[in-house]
């Protein structure tokens, strides 16, 4: 029988970064258990002091990265409390990573070599020691019960997380790694405190989690480069040392969240308040190429994290960095003097994230606040509009359009760009009503716009084409929409990088038409091409995918090819399987092909 290694008492201390200390001379029990119930389900850790001395020794003996709440006298209700407490516990899980310290090590590569790693780097080197030493044990029968002995225990007195780790002790099981990561719950915060202060005996209870997380992490990795982003909230300590460091090694202790889009991770930094002397906010731009030898795993968990929208890649525990220059960031969109820029930004964002009705909230909100006259009031209509047309109501979103096109005809003039932003948007309304001839007049007046202010190579008279092409391809003129198609993939090759997933979306839409065209073998070198795009562009399971690989087994089926059929409509299915509901069209479509593949084969 495995015998199990002894636990550490989790009532030495807290295992987690946040917590509450309070400090009133007349605490008593009563007191102590209603604290601890209003703000036990946020922060986990409440610690109670009746002098001065003693609390202020506890403080110093905390750990640099912690965070507290410190509570100084009598209060009765705990309401201010309770709502900062809940303020933390509302944070989405990025802006919760943004508050977490960044543990990580430094290798000096231009120091002496004929040094001992012992004596040279020696934090480095043990770090990384460590790290490959809990990815690699084995696991024995109690790795999980005692972990959740060890929990039941530390957790004895909240009933929340109590609740909790029964459901853990219940329901997990190494597949589900990443989502029990990305859980908003006391597992994120007790893992990443014990690597950040090297706890470990608790490492060694939670080394069968972090070796599952690093399976699965192994299992989903991505296989080309990306380039990726990380904002962090840095002591000026932490980023002198940065600063010093630049053209050397850094490991970074932790499971390492990063995400695909930059535009996200400047918002999510700025609306974190001001820098100051004692907090830099910095944005790390990480170039991550899966091809190099030896580099740890990292892999898009979209579709296992347990909060969805978030476009969050994350690196193996352990990952090592080299850092080749810091630049200052400068917030020309994003800074804090612009509050206007960002509660717009902060609609954008939630849209962006698929949070449609709380974005609709919040560009009412600024509608409110805004003047009859301003022109700003344009944009927020239109936003709306584009709100409503993501929801599905295409009527609504037309008559806020009217109402963002009027206000940009008179404050901007009739032939402005953001006039045929507006046109763009309510043709592609008209088109999603099934009004083509509507639709494809309104287009031809946005673009008419565009090329007399933009000329004939910009991106948007490329979306113009786009769009143009769709509308052809769905009155049956496929000749006139494929040529729509190649005009704008021409413009786009112009202005957008080689990977720019909306090069792979004309391949694939030049693919499909080629397809009903008749044209097999010219549609498979664009399907190709678009998955070429995509595999360094989107995670493995995007939707861009299916669809692609639903057309590839189109052209298969039509060249007889039954075996490539199969393949090529089972990886569109089980895409669309996760992706769409049950009941949409391409999931009957896709299903269809496979029944008519099947009957040819018996």
């Amino acid at each position: 029988m495995a015998t199990s290694h002894p636990l550490p008492e989790p009532n030495d201390g807290n295992l987690e970064t946040f917590s509450v200390v309070w400090l009133d001379a007349a605490i008593n029990d009563t007191k102590f258990i209603n604290a601890q119930r209003r703000i036990g389900k946020s922060i986990h850790y409440l610690k109670t002091f009746t002098k001065v001395d003693d609390c202020e020794k506890y403080l110093k003996s905390m750990h640099e990265g912690d965070r507290i709440v410190l509570i100084d006298g009598v209060t009765e209700e705990l309401d201010e409390v309770v709502v900062l407490v809940l303020s933390i516990q509302d944070k989405s899980r990025s802006q919760r990573i943004l508050d977490q310290p960044l543990a990580s090590d430094i290798f000096d590569t231009r120091a002496n070599q004929g040094k001992s790693s012992a004596e040279l780097n020696g934090q480095f080197v043990h770090s990384q020691l460590l790290i490959n030493c809990l990815m690699r044990m084995r696991s024995t029968p109690n790795d999980k019960a005692d972990f959740v002995s060890f929990l039941k225990k530390a957790y004895a007195h909240n009933e929340s997380n109590s609740t909790i780790v029964r459901e853990f002790e219940r329901d997990y099981t190494p597949n589900q790694a990443l989502h029990w990561y990305t859980r908003p719950c006391f597992l994120f915060q007790i893992l990443n405190k014990a690597l950040r202060v090297q706890n470990v005996d608790v490492l060694y209870l939670i080394r069968f989690f972090i070796r599952d997380v690093g399976r699965q992490l192994e299992e989903y990795k991505l296989i080309s480069p990306i380039t990726l982003y990380r904002y962090q909230l840095m002591s000026k300590e932490e980023l002198d040392a940065l600063r010093n460091s630049v053209g050397q090694l850094i490991s970074v202790n932790s499971f390492f969240s990063t995400s695909r889009d930059r535009d996200i991770a400047f918002f999510l930094l700025s609306a974190a308040g001001p820098s100051n002397n004692d907090c830099q906010k910095v944005i790390f731009e990480i170039h991550a190429d899966p091809r190099l030898e030896s580099i740890k795993a990292f892999a898009d968990i979209t579709a296992f994290s347990a909060i969805q929208n978030e476009e969050e890649v994350l690196m193996t525990l352990g990952s090592i960095f080299r850092l080749p220059i810091i630049d200052k960031i400068k917030y020309d969109v994003y800074g804090d003097d612009n509050a206007r820029s960002n509660a717009g930004t902060y609609g954008h964002v939630l849209s962006l994230m698929g949070k449609y009705s709380e974005a609709e909230k919040y560009f009412n909100l600024i509608r409110s606040e805004l003047c009859p006259d301003d022109k700003k009031l344009g944009a927020c209509y239109q936003n709306l509009a584009i709100l409503a047309a993501k929801k599905g109501n295409h009527d609504k979103s037309l008559e806020l359009e009217q109402k963002a096109l009027a206000i940009k005809r008179e404050k901007l003039g009739s032939d402005d760009p953001h006039v045929a932003d507006v046109l763009c948007n309510m043709s592609g309304s008209y088109y999603e009503k099934g009004d083509y001839k509507q639709a494809l007049e309104t287009c031809n007046n946005a673009l008419a716009i565009y090329k007399r202010t933009l000329g004939e190579d910009d991106l948007k008279i490329a979306g113009c084409y786009l769009n143009m092409g769709s509308i052809h391809e769905k009155i049956g003129k496929n000749i006139e929409a494929l040529e729509y198609f190649h005009k704008a993939l021409s413009i786009q090759e112009k202005h957008l990088p080689s990977d720019h997933y909306s090069l792979g979306q004309s391949h694939q839409n030049i693919g499909m038409l080629q397809y009903l065209l008749g044209h097999s073998e010219v549609s498979l070198e664009h399907f190709k091409k678009a998955l070429q795009t995509y595999e360094k562009s989107c995670a493995s399971q995007d939707i861009n995918f299916a669809y692609t690989y639903y057309g590839m087994g189109c052209v298969y089926i039509s060249k007889k090819m039954f075996s490539e059929a199969l393949m090529y409509s089972n990886k569109a299915r089980d895409i669309f399987l996760k992706q769409l509901p049950p009941s949409h069209p391409s999931v009957f479509a896709v299903e269809r092909n496979i029944q008519h593949i099947k009957r040819f084969t018996k």
